[in-house]
């Protein structure tokens, strides 16, 4: 909360006193403007004695060596930095504890629901929690997961999905549990998902805008892409997806070219995942950090290496491009044996699987495992010599 606090302050500091040309001319009646404006939304939003004084202060330094009479702002600063005592409040007598009267429950039976185009669900798999995800249904009824790409909701329920996806990921997890619920339901509502602290639905307003729906979402989360939020309107046969550069709408520091919503829109803040996921036979799978120029070979090198039993000529790279899944295979055994050009880069939320060989030979450890701890040796030797 406090972060959040922070953030919004210096938020609204940009935009009650911007910086460029058009604010060198000062006058006291942007001064009374700035002030109304903080009056009005530190009440909305409740601010602390702390954050009202760090923006006054800011307005303070905004206008400092200018002709403004700053007697007004200079008795706002005084009234924040010493406040009037709060009233005495009396402490009510508590009464004794009353026994509580419990009513007889009624169980209604409840209907199954049906997901829906616009639905927002949370798919959790474990043991593999690197394919787990939150995803928007789409218009023709479809999402898609990175390992088994797309797959149909029509007329399923959640647990009707979740065992339709367990049944697809068999092939890639041994004995997967998925668990699906509905996040949101598709009504007419403004819905944030995504990098964003509180997601959820929230009431809409005549020219609700991102910066107050972010606000009130508890702004955005460290991870969040700012410069391609996605917007998606109106109804399912008719959908519409826009993307917003927030990051060039608080650069300018003009609210007023803030994108301004409808009613029923879904805003999607996409997280910039900076991981790379690596699953199947490989000694320690899991998520590790993403670098600049970074290669299939050096992932799995993190990973520990390839176990006896993996089939290094058909490793797949799962990658969702548009929501779409996108499958790449590397021969990593040519790659070891000399032919580089064959390793690709990987890229951020890359999901990298290395499939067990169906029959494991006597001569597969001389052919392929062989190669790897001699490369791994060589990589060795250098870093031990260069240090």
């Amino acid at each position: 909360m406090k972060i959040f606090r922070c953030l919004f302050c210096i938020l609204f500091f940009l935009y009650i006193c911007p910086v460029g040309p058009v604010y060198a001319q000062l006058t006291e009646d942007s001064l009374k403007n700035s002030l109304s404006y903080y009056h009005k939304t530190s009440k909305e939003k409740n601010l602390g004695s702390n954050d009202r004084l760090y923006i006054l202060l800011k307005i303070k330094e905004k206008y400092k060596g200018t002709n403004v009479n700053l007697s007004s702002l200079e008795a706002e600063i005084a009234r924040v930095e010493n406040p009037e005592p709060p009233p005495e409040k009396t402490v009510p007598v508590e009464s004794p504890p009353q026994p509580e009267r419990k009513l007889p429950s009624v169980e209604k039976p409840q209907e199954k629901y049906i997901i829906s185009p616009s639905d927002v669900l949370v798919i959790n798999v474990e043991p593999t929690k690197e394919v787990s995800k939150e995803v928007i249904v789409q218009p023709d009824g479809t999402i898609s997961l990175s390992l088994i790409g797309e797959i149909t909701t029509k007329g399923l329920s959640p647990e009707e999905l979740a065992r339709s996806i367990e049944k697809g990921l068999t092939k890639y997890v041994t004995n997967p549990k998925v668990v699906v619920t509905v996040k949101y339901s598709s009504e007419r509502k403004v819905m944030v998902t995504g990098a964003v602290n509180r997601p959820g639905s929230y009431p809409y307003k005549e020219k609700l805008r991102l910066l107050e729906l972010f606000s009130a979402a508890g702004g955005l989360s460290s991870s969040a892409g700012t410069n391609s939020i996605k917007i998606h309107r109106g109804s399912p046969e008719n959908r519409q997806t826009l993307t917003v550069d927030f990051d060039q709408i608080m650069k300018k520091g003009d609210l007023s070219e803030d994108f301004i919503l409808q009613p029923g829109d879904i805003v999607e803040v996409p997280s910039e995942s900076k991981k790379i996921s690596v699953i199947g036979s490989v000694q320690k799978t899991g998520s590790y950090d993403y670098k600049g120029n970074t290669r299939v070979l050096d992932i799995i090198s993190n990973a520990g290496g390839p176990t006896p039993e993996a089939n290094l000529g058909k490793i797949r790279i799962y990658r969702e491009v548009n929501q779409k899944r996108k499958t790449y295979t590397v021969d990593l055994g040519k790659v070891m044996a000399g032919q580089t050009d064959l390793d690709i880069f990987v890229q951020p939320g890359d999901i990298i699987f290395v499939p067990r060989k169906s029959l494991v030979t006597g001569t597969w450890f001389i052919q392929s495992i062989l190669p790897w701890l001699t490369l791994i040796t060589f990589i060795l030797t250098i870093r031990s010599s260069l240090g």
